[in-house]
C-alpha cells in the first residue's frame, strides 16, 4: 500500500497492524508513505494508521492510497482508494 501525502501536509507517523511501513523523516512534506503487509485472507482487512500535521485551519484534504500485490486478485478496478477529510477549528478555553 502506497500513497503521497496530502499538499498542506507534514509526516508524523505510520504504523500497520500485520507489516510494517517505510516513512519519509518526521515533518516531511510531499513525501510518500510506502506499507508492507503480510498476507490477507479472503474476507479480512487491514489497518493502517498515518499522522500528519496540518497547516491550514480550515478546509479539505484529499487523499489517495494505492494498493499492488504480487498475487493479482479477482477484481483488478479496486485497487484504489481516497478519503475527504473536512478540517475545522476548535478553540477550547
Amino acid at each position: 500500500m502506497g500513497g503521497h501525502l496530502p499538499a498542506g501536509t507534514a509526516f508524523r507517523a505510520a504504523t500497520a497492524g500485520r507489516g510494517h511501513c517505510t516513512a519519509p523523516h518526521t515533518g516531511a512534506r510531499g513525501a510518500t508513505v510506502q506499507c508492507h503487509l503480510a498476507t490477507l485472507k479472503a474476507c479480512a482487512a487491514w489497518r493502517i494508521h498515518i499522522t500528519v500535521t496540518i497547516k491550514a485551519s480550515t478546509g479539505t484534504l484529499r487523499d489517495q492510497a494505492n494498493i499492488t500485490s504480487v498475487t493479482p486478485g479477482p477484481r483488478t478496478g479496486n485497487t484504489t482508494t481516497t478519503t475527504t477529510t473536512k478540517i475545522t477549528t476548535k478553540i477550547t478555553r
